[in-house]
């Protein structure tokens, strides 16, 4: 079952999968999805809570086969909605905000829709005679 259509953060080894910049690491998730079944797609709502070590004005997560509806971040009091950049190659999206994301403390809120298609089908099962 392929499961690639999340955008999340994964730690995994460099022979595994293409390691994200560390400039902004992740304390926590809420991930809330909503399948429609019939349609083939699915739209969620996410919140990573993470920690940038330094100011930075880019964030790269994991991210195939969706397409983000909504995005703000909110640092050190400020919000802040980014450019967004896809790179279906290496299965990520870049954002890019206007003014650096302070160190410390900072929740990324995100609304995405996705349209994986045969993905989403559950594969038939034989049936035991």
């Amino acid at each position: 079952m392929k499961t690639s259509s999340l955008l999340l953060f994964f730690l995994v080894s460099a022979a595994e999968a293409q390691r994200l910049p560390v400039n902004a690491v992740p304390d926590n998730y809420r991930l809330f999805l909503s399948p429609d079944l019939t349609a083939g797609t699915f739209s969620g709502k996410e919140t990573i809570n993470i920690r940038p070590a330094k100011p930075s004005s880019e964030i790269v997560l994991n991210s195939l086969d969706l397409q983000i509806t909504s995005d703000e971040v909110v640092s050190a009091g400020m919000k802040q909605s980014a450019q967004i950049a896809y790179d279906r190659v290496a299965q990520t999206a870049r954002f890019t905000f206007p003014k650096a994301v302070k160190a410390g403390p900072a929740a990324l809120a995100l609304e995405f829709k996705a349209s994986p298609g045969k993905d989403l089908h559950p594969h038939p099962v034989a049936a035991a005679a």
